[in-house]
């Protein structure tokens, strides 16, 4: 059976590392659609536009940690509390160049499904999409 395509909000600071997620993730044929948020804020209101658009919902968050305006826990935290979005159809992924342990053990407290490093791979990608 064919995997189906996922809705992927992609959230970092980073115009280069939209690019470079963008054309990974479409050169694998993950993606029906990609969002694309700046910051935390930004992607509540996608978040929030989904809900609001019974078609359109999201199944994969890669989320970066160091943003302006709202940062990833700070997202993290604004998502938990959302009710119209099915957390458990969600997975998240925190995409970062922090090696803090701290950091991971704050995220996954908040709801983070996995962990990887900057830069986005393949492998990371599959992990995330057979996982």
């Amino acid at each position: 059976m064919k995997e189906l395509k996922k809705n992927i909000l992609l959230v970092d600071d980073d115009k280069i590392n939209h690019f470079i997620n963008e054309q990974l993730i479409t050169s694998m044929g993950l993606a029906n659609h990609i969002y694309k948020a700046f910051n935390g804020l930004e992607a509540l209101r996608i978040l929030k536009f989904c809900c609001e658009n019974v078609r359109e919902k999201l199944d994969v968050i890669l989320l970066d940690l160091h943003m302006p305006v709202m940062d990833g826990f700070a997202f993290m935290e604004a998502f938990q509390e959302l009710e119209c979005v099915n957390k458990k159809y969600i997975s998240v992924a925190l995409v970062t160049s922090s090696h803090d342990p701290g950091d991971m053990e704050k995220a996954r407290l908040l709801g983070v499904h996995h962990f990887f490093a900057k830069p986005l791979s393949p492998e990371y990608l599959r992990t995330i999409f057979n996982g």
